[in-house]
């Protein structure tokens, strides 16, 4: 078939303006009649031959189609503007009519798209798609175009623009979504890479029930299995607790065993490495074994207590020698007799510049042990965590002094074990639970000093177990219960202090044959309400060696004891304040010569006169009666107790001025009378001494005093 091409355009005038066209412009003339049917088939098959047909003349052709209303009447051209909004928004589109069941597809320009388009408005040639109106036949058409004169018509140009505009949004639109799905992509992925490193590390660290209930992780499974594990768990001085702790992944001793294992650059060159490399059974090596269960437990301490932490941390967990971590000290060198060594038994032997020190371990083998663990010093050092039971396996340590940390939990049964312990200081710590009966197996013990927790119970019978116990700090505690008699069986003990708890029953009178020099009793406010006798007790006086007696707020009634020659001779302090004593203040109490500090403040029905005879005790150096019931005047006798430094007689019945011989009292620095009757005035003599704190009340005649007064 032959192609005759697009059909041509409509002729126009050569003075001819599209933009000024218009339905009323009667001088334009009409387009020519349209082509013979069959021309205007060839043209359409040619069409669908994938020749393209430019947009506005396909639109062109359509509009010069002649209804079937008149077959003589030539349909007006459609105004430009009208052309080119049903270009913009690509409704006008000119199609091959279906004939004979026949088909095809069209091929245009990217602007011309296949579309369904309805029949012809005139039955015949290509159909018209009125899109966004529905418009579908010529009538529609005029009464489309007639309210649309009006309209400014936008150029080619701009229309071609929009066009441009609004493909440039959707792409960007597309390429956001294309992001966004990149980006979700990308978080999925990083996701499920870091669940599965997180999976396996978790999966590794596991715990999964084994025989007997016990659960352990895999890699802890194999630490016990190694040959440090084995040992651990066979060796009988290690604590069932700390075999127990070894199956807990999270317990200090796992941790240390763990470190101990892996960390080969802290642990490589030990003997207890070195013994298993060179195919010798740990087991088998004494030597190997002291040195191994000393780092172990060493290590189970910087894991407890949090060893990164420490104030004085140097060496910690190193590759250093454990002697050189700070706070711990060891002897062995250089000929050091240590406590342990006197007790196993000892022997020396030189080896060039360096003396060894051979002793014997629990079992009685022979340890030539060149540094041994001796004494735990690490106090105000930040530690936190517990006491792990691990620290029993320090055999020879002799001291551990931990106090002014912020160590938590109970006094590990393990550390009641250590028989060789001569100190134990965990004085102003978080310590709870109770003390146990095993307390008196520590038969060497010298000083024990847990005051300043949150130890609660008794204190337990079994202490005189503690032979060579000399001082006892249990004060600022939560005790309850008597004070132990068996107390009075420890032949050696010279310090108790057990102030500010709640401990009842009165002080046992077997505790006078103990050579005590301090006795402190402070703020037990109910123990003396269930005594027998709430009075002062009588068989105190006879203690030769106390030096120091403290009472306060323990609920002590009655009068004052009348003291006799040899009564607490050695006393230098008394302190009996706030309890509910009555009666007067004898001249016997001079009999305490070596008394430096007598308080009797808050006792508020012990009264009378000043006793004259305070003025003969020569080494008095503090004298505190604030409210009480004192009256008269101040003796001047009382300047013969030239050492006198503070004097409080403040809140008491006395009047007069002050005696002119108080200016002997060179040494004073503290006058309390205020509060007083009538203290009148304070003499010159008085103020010359330069006492820095001297108050006498507001109406007293004083140069020299320091009260707040508007003198």
């Amino acid at each position: 078939m032959v192609s005759h091409g697009n059909p041509p355009p409509a002729p126009r005038r050569p003075d001819y303006n599209p933009m000024l066209d218009s339905d009323d412009d009667e001088s334009i003339p009409p387009p020519p009649p349209p082509p013979p049917q069959d021309d205007y088939t060839k043209s359409t098959e040619a069409f669908h031959d994938h020749e393209q047909i430019n947009d506005s003349e396909a639109m062109m052709m359509a509009t010069t189609t002649t209804t079937t209303e008149d077959p003589n009447r030539v349909a007006k051209p459609v105004k430009k503007w009208r052309l080119l909004k049903k270009e913009a928004e690509h409704v006008l589109v000119p199609q091959q009519e279906q004939q004979e069941g026949g088909g095809g597809h069209l091929h245009s320009s990217d602007r011309v798209r296949e579309r369904n388009v309805p029949r012809a408005l005139n039955g015949q040639g290509p159909t018209l798609q009125g899109h966004f109106r529905g418009i579908h036949n010529a009538q529609e058409f005029e009464e489309e175009e007639a309210g649309m004169d009006d309209i400014e018509v936008p150029s080619s140009s701009v229309v071609a623009r929009m066009n441009w505009a609004e493909r440039q949004q959707k792409n960007k639109k597309r390429r956001l979504r294309w992001a966004l799905l990149l980006l979700l992509g990308l978080a999925a992925f990083v996701a499920i890479v870091v669940g599965s490193v997180v999976g396996t590390r978790g999966g590794s660290s596991s715990s999964s029930k084994g025989k007997g209930g016990d659960v352990t992780s895999s890699r802890d499974t194999l630490n016990l299995d190694s040959p440090m594990g084995k040992f651990l768990l066979a060796d009988p001085s290690v604590s069932q607790a700390t075999k127990d702790a070894l199956k807990d992944p999270n317990s200090s001793a796992s941790q240390a065993l763990d470190w101990m294992i892996h960390d080969e650059e802290a642990n490589a060159g030990y003997a207890y490495l070195l013994t298993q490399e060179g195919g010798a059974s740990l087991e088998d090596d004494v030597n190997a074994q002291e040195e191994f269960k000393q780092r172990f437990a060493a290590a189970s301490l910087g894991k407890a207590f949090s060893s990164g932490s420490f104030v004085n941390g140097n060496g910690w967990m190193s590759n250093q020698h454990i002697c050189d971590w700070d706070g711990i000290e060891c002897d062995g060198e250089q000929g050091t007799d240590t406590a342990a060594a006197a007790a196993g038994g000892s022997n020396t032997a030189t080896v060039g510049a360096r003396v060894l020190q051979q002793t014997t371990d629990n079992n009685g083998q022979a340890l030539t042990n060149a540094r041994v663990v001796s004494r735990i010093i690490m106090n105000n050092n930040n530690l936190s965590g517990s006491i792990p039971p691990e620290i029993s396996l320090f055999s020879q340590v002799t001291q551990v002094v931990l106090y002014q940390n912020q160590i938590t939990g109970s006094i590990p049964q393990e550390l009641y074990q250590m028989t060789q312990l001569t100190g134990l200081d965990l004085y102003d710590n978080d310590l709870t639970g109770t003390l146990s009966e095993d307390m008196g197996n520590w038969s060497n013990m010298v000083g024990l000093y847990l005051s300043k927790n949150n130890l609660s119970g008794g204190i337990p019978s079994s202490i005189q177990g503690m032979s060579g116990l000399e001082a006892i700090w249990l004060d600022d505690n939560q005790l309850t219960g008597p004070i132990p008699s068996e107390m009075g069986n420890l032949s050696v003990l010279k310090e108790v202090l057990l102030s500010d708890n709640q401990l009842t029953g009165g002080i046992p009178e077997n505790l006078a044959n103990a050579p005590l020099e301090s006795l402190v009793l402070d703020n037990n406010e109910a123990l003396f309400v269930t005594s027998a006798s709430s009075s002062f007790p009588p068989f105190l006086l006879n203690m030769q060696t106390l030096q120091r007696l403290s009472m306060r707020r323990v609920n002590l009634q009655g009068p004052i004891p009348t003291m006799a020659r040899g009564n607490l001779s050695s006393l230098t302090r008394l302190y009996l304040d706030a309890n509910i004593l009555t009666g007067t203040l004898q001249n016997n109490i001079a009999w305490l010569q070596k008394l430096e500090k007598l308080s009797l403040a808050n006792n508020v029905q012990v009264g009378g006169a000043i006793p004259t005879s305070l003025g003969q005790m020569p080494n008095l150096k503090v004298l505190d009666l604030t409210n009480c019931r004192f009256e008269g005047t101040i003796p001047p006798e009382l300047a013969g107790a030239t050492l006198l430094e503070e004097v409080y007689l403040n809140r008491n019945y006395l009047q007069g001025a002050v005696p002119t011989e108080l200016s002997a009292l060179v040494n004073l620095q503290v006058l309390r009378l205020d509060s007083n009757v009538n203290i009148q005035s304070v003499p010159t003599a008085v103020c010359q001494i330069g006492i820095p704190t001297l108050l006498a009340g507001c109406e007293a005649v004083c140069d020299c005093c320091t009260d707040n007064c508007a003198r």
